[in-house]
């Protein structure tokens, strides 16, 4: 009994959810949620504050606070060059089109070269005009066709649909 109970409650838990998913509003109200991306501003606020959190956990002694300038020094000399790499990378000029990308990440790590690129490309022509031909060797399906396999079993609608297409393509019959 228990189990027949927790089965029914997670089913009424994933059917309630995926309605409720279901029912959010459409593509209009729909707003993708983009990734927080920091400004340089803000990279150069938050390596400040790793600096001063480092400062202040290391609760160096007095002795040790006069080597602290250098340390800091070249703390906020790695964190520019950071900023720098950064921006860098940010305004390259890099392909948006992924294949472009990937073509780009294979040459640059030495993985491809000119002449695989060219092999690749028609091999792919090759295989496209092969797909073409067969597509277009296939023969016609008859037009009734059309409502076979739409669901498991067929429905009172689905069959009332078709008697009536299977009416007008009679129409059409020794009209030439």
């Amino acid at each position: 009994m228990w189990k027949t109970v927790l089965a029914g409650t997670t089913a009424l838990a994933i059917a309630g959810a995926s309605l409720a998913f279901a029912q959010q509003g459409g593509s209009d109200d729909f707003q993708r949620v983009q990734r927080w991306r920091p400004t340089a501003e803000d990279i150069t606020a938050f390596g400040e504050a790793r600096i001063a959190a480092l400062h202040a956990g290391l609760k160096l002694t007095a002795e040790q606070e006069k080597n602290w300038p250098p340390v800091e020094a070249a703390l906020r000399e790695l964190a520019k060059q950071r900023s720098e790499r950064f921006a860098a990378r940010a305004s390259a000029d890099r392909p948006k089109d992924p294949i472009e990308r990937l073509k780009a990440y294979l040459v640059r790590t030495g993985l491809a070269d000119a002449d695989f690129f060219t092999g690749v490309e028609e091999e792919a022509g090759k295989l496209a005009q092969h797909v073409r031909d067969g597509c277009r060797g296939l023969p016609d399906p008859a037009p009734l066709d059309l409502f076979d396999d739409v669901y498991v079993e067929n429905t009172p609608l689905l069959e009332r649909e078709r008697a009536e297409f299977a009416s007008y393509l009679s129409s059409f019959e020794g009209a030439h």
